[in-house]
């Protein structure tokens, strides 16, 4: 799940939808306790206050296409290992002028591979903080 903002001099605009890779709907598990424990994978255990609801998905490729934006901040609690690889198959990864990226470990996907692979494809890393969440600030060098 990605909260989508676009920062144009001083209009921001937001959408009620979630961007993936993908078109269509997905489950969306809501942990009543704690909100930012809310996301596309489901956190809790067997005692888990989690609400499920399904939310409609668009190609975050497709809607940058649509409604273009100058900065990013991701933070999508797990989706970012398939949305970052997707901005960067489709070429949209060159119109982005900054990004705000949050990472957490999620199974055996790998923080610091993401990073890696926004470097390769010509975004400068400005800030890096290792914990249990790697949150890093790029911004495009052309």
């Amino acid at each position: 799940m990605i909260i989508y903002i676009s920062i144009s001099w001083i209009m921001l605009y937001a959408y009620n939808l979630a961007l993936s890779d993908l078109n269509g709907n997905l489950e969306f598990f809501i942990d009543k306790f704690s909100y930012a424990r809310s996301g596309i994978y489901k956190w809790g255990g067997e005692d888990s206050s989690e609400e499920v609801i399904r939310v409609p998905v668009v190609d975050i490729a497709r809607f940058l296409r649509e409604h273009p934006a100058d900065v990013l901040k991701v933070d999508c609690e797990g989706c970012e290992y398939s949305v970052i690889p997707r901005l960067i198959d489709s070429g949209y990864i060159k119109n982005i002028e900054a990004m705000i990226l949050e990472v957490h470990k999620i199974g055996n996907y790998v923080p610091m591979e993401l990073v890696t692979l926004l470097k390769q494809h010509g975004l400068v890393a400005t800030k890096r903080r290792d914990d249990k969440t790697l949150i890093v600030s790029f911004y495009n060098k052309r």
